[in-house]
């Protein structure tokens, strides 16, 4: 039996940007699992006990340090703005749900440094060799079968 690798996790702060003009430091934790080969999770402690957790494509945060990238529910992109604080380039990240919508600044170098790691486990277009389809298929059956 094969042993995978834990997954690579990266405490981060980042600025959440008020509508103010203010900014609140945030700490969050990117995660990424060979369970999960094309996909990222960013998670933030609401403070109360919760953790908000986001999954979206690696290629989208990958493509958002160079690129303005995503449409819909995450956005990515580099910040257009001069180094502020201990950021000495940022990028930006936008995420909006029905409940309301966040704009995050990100430290590129930190966020570059995940992803190498995350490409130094799984190489760019060898996703596809990290997944279990029948695993995955009887979850996605299962439930389809509990919803109906």
């Amino acid at each position: 039996m094969d042993v995978l690798p834990a997954p690579i996790l990266s405490v981060l702060t980042l600025r959440l940007l008020t509508p103010s003009g203010e900014t609140i430091e945030v700490d969050a934790i990117l995660t990424y699992d060979v369970h999960d080969p094309f996909a990222v999770r960013v998670g933030f402690d609401t403070g109360q006990d919760m953790l908000v957790e986001w999954t979206f494509a690696r290629e989208l945060l990958s493509g958002g340090v160079r690129d303005l990238t995503g449409e819909g529910d995450v956005r990515i992109w580099p910040s257009p703005y001069p180094a502020r604080g201990t950021f000495r380039n940022a990028i930006c990240i936008s995420l909006s749900a029905p409940g309301g919508a966040a704009m995050f600044e990100a430290d590129r170098l930190d966020v570059v440094r995940f992803l190498e790691q995350t490409y130094d486990l799984v190489p760019a277009g060898r996703e596809s060799e990290h997944l279990d389809i029948d695993t995955e298929l009887a979850v996605l059956f299962a439930e389809n079968w509990l919803a109906d």
